[in-house]
């Protein structure tokens, strides 16, 4: 008769911990609404969702993740609630998969520390509930270490890392590092070998026939490797990241600015294989001219993976923690388990005679994550794979050191786990969500907060709306002018300066005041990357305020914009058609 063991009564306690969380959480419009990349996410899930299997163009963003969304919504609820209790499972799966590597590797006592020290990270409970791909991501990362650890076939492994680089395009760089540990330890045959190169390139066939039949081109997996390559290697790169122009770090313009930079910069049409070579060669460029800037800058990029902070482009697992306080008892962070797994490595290595296979995998699993992630830049989602190798090596070093020692080492990660972080990105979704929601008192506070604590001009320019929205006039002026004196050559806050004067010109019948409006839109369309949409939507507002004031001056100024939009953008049909309605409704 089958025995249950005290192990899967475990994992059905943290199965609970998990389910009461989303249970807590249900209600907030953070976990509703997703923002970012979730957002992003979601709506490419209902578009596949829809019957657009294919995309357009070959895949700028991984795309493992969307299509698994939208299979998954394809048999439940297309809801976010449906994305996290599935991303829950993994999570918990994740963690049994982590005990049986401690187990094989350290023993059952370090087995027990390690699934201790993941119940109690509260960064996990606060992705999983999320439509990111950070959990899918832990879940392979620790699938493929578990294959390797047993010396599995090669072609299981190969499929898994083949699953990774869909998700994740920067674990395409642990392939050597894999393949090294397999010639090392396993002293594979070449049959073997073919297996792995063969389950690898199995899921990435798929990418790849994709990417052919939208665009002719050999695209492996997606044409944003160079752009991402640039952005951490360049001249001015912070090491973290960065959008190519400010305030435009979202999905729906990163794609877009990339290829209109490059075209812009190159002063040809490009395909996209030579857009993600033209990013690159910049990078390479910026290596040749500036070696010791390079060579500094990829010693931060060092420091920067180790640090404990947070380096999000989204909402901050700091800020979340602050909206509820229990997560402050789940101690253990990214810190920690570094302090923690450190230990571990280094006992691991005095006894290498006991530890050979393992000091090779974990060694090897170590450096090169950091390789694919530090080769980039600096990210929080991009980093915290390492934490499958720290959560074993912590796990033991709870065994091997004395215990009044690890007390001590936890206490000092907890610690610096909460290095106070700049909460303005959080305040600023959230307030951007409160003013979708029409929550206007909620929207003001958190934009106020957003720029009393980062002074962006991001939080500035929607602070700015608001008011606009709001009809305070003085207030958004006084808003998308700081915006504008933070960045100068930045589209959006021209244009809501074009649209505050052009208001203010109708309500005071004041024609001076139209064509100060003009001058900002002329601005705006000065700095805009797409012209024809920014023209495009001039085009439309001074349309709509014609038939409301019935002043057919504003109609050919709609005209001549949208005009402009055609011969800025003669393929787009959108344009055309809009510039025929306009003509037949002005004769």
């Amino acid at each position: 008769m089958y025995r249950i063991t005290p192990f899967f009564w475990a994992l059905l306690g943290l199965l609970g911990i998990k389910l009461g969380f989303l249970c807590w959480i249900q209600e907030d419009s953070l976990f509703l609404y997703p923002q970012i990349d979730g957002k992003e996410y979601y709506r490419w899930a209902l578009t596949i969702l829809e019957g657009q299997w294919l995309q357009p163009r070959p895949f700028y963003q991984s795309p493992f993740y969307p299509y698994f969304l939208a299979s998954l919504f394809s048999l439940f609820p297309a809801k976010v609630l449906t994305v996290a209790l599935c991303q829950i499972f993994f999570s918990t799966a994740t963690a049994g998969l982590l005990f049986s590597i401690t187990q094989n590797a350290f023993g059952t006592k370090a087995a027990w520390a390690t699934f201790f020290l993941y119940t109690l990270s509260g960064c996990l409970y606060f992705y999983e509930i999320q439509p990111l791909k950070t959990t899918l991501v832990l879940f392979c990362t620790a699938l493929l270490f578990k294959l390797l650890q047993q010396k599995s076939s090669g072609l299981g492994t190969g499929f898994t890392l083949g699953i990774l680089i869909l998700l994740r395009g920067n674990t395409f760089l642990l392939l050597p590092f894999i393949l090294l540990y397999l010639f090392w330890e396993q002293k594979i045959t070449r049959p073997l070998f073919g297996l792995f190169l063969l389950g690898c390139f199995c899921p990435l066939s798929l990418s790849l026939v994709h990417n052919y039949q939208v665009s002719q081109e050999w695209i492996l997996n997606t044409y944003q490797g160079g752009t991402n390559f640039y952005i951490g290697n360049h001249l001015g790169a912070s090491g973290t990241y960065q959008p190519l122009l400010s305030g435009r770090q979202v999905p729906e313009f990163e794609e877009a600015d990339a290829i209109t930079l490059a075209e812009k910069m190159a002063g040809k049409k490009l395909s996209y294989r030579e857009i993600s070579n033209f990013w690159l060669h910049q990078s390479f460029l910026f290596f040749q001219h500036y070696p010791l800037e390079a060579i500094q800058l990829q010693f931060k990029k060092l420091g920067l993976y180790f640090w404990p902070g947070e380096f999000p482009d989204g909402l901050q697992y700091s800020f979340w923690r602050s909206r509820y306080p229990l997560y402050h008892f789940f101690v253990v962070g990214y810190g920690t388990l570094w302090i923690l797994g450190l230990c571990g490595f280094y006992a691991m290595m005095k006894k290498s005679s006991l530890h050979k296979q393992n000091t090779r995998l974990f060694g090897l699993f170590l450096v090169g994550n950091l390789v694919s992630v530090v080769t980039f830049f600096i990210f929080n989602r991009d980093r915290l794979p390492v934490i499958i190798a720290l959560y074993p090596l912590a796990g033991s070093a709870f065994v091997q050191f004395p215990k009044k020692w690890m007390l001590c080492c936890l206490l000092i990660g907890a610690l610096l786990d909460r290095w106070p972080s700049n909460p303005s990105n959080s305040y600023m979704i959230l307030g951007a969500l409160e003013f979708q929601q029409e929550q206007w008192q909620k929207a003001e506070h958190s934009l106020r907060k957003a720029v009393e604590t980062g002074n962006q001009p991001e939080a500035w320019d929607k602070l700015g709306e608001l008011y606009l929205y709001q009809k305070e006039w003085i207030q958004a002026q006084g808003c998308f002018e700081t915006a504008v004196a933070q960045n100068p050559k930045w589209d959006l806050p021209y244009f809501h300066l074009g649209y505050l004067w052009l208001n203010r010109s109708i309500l005071l019948n004041d024609l001076r005041l139209e064509q100060k409006a003009q001058t900002f839109f002329q601005k705006s369309l000065q700095f805009s990357l797409q012209k024809d949409q920014t023209c495009a939507k001039i085009a439309h507002l001074y349309w709509e305020y014609s038939k409301k004031i019935m002043n057919p001056n504003y109609q050919e100024i709609a005209l001549s914009f949208m005009s402009l939009a055609q011969q800025l953008n003669k393929h787009c049909p959108e344009w055309t058609i809009e510039l025929e309605k306009m003509k037949n409704t002005h004769k």
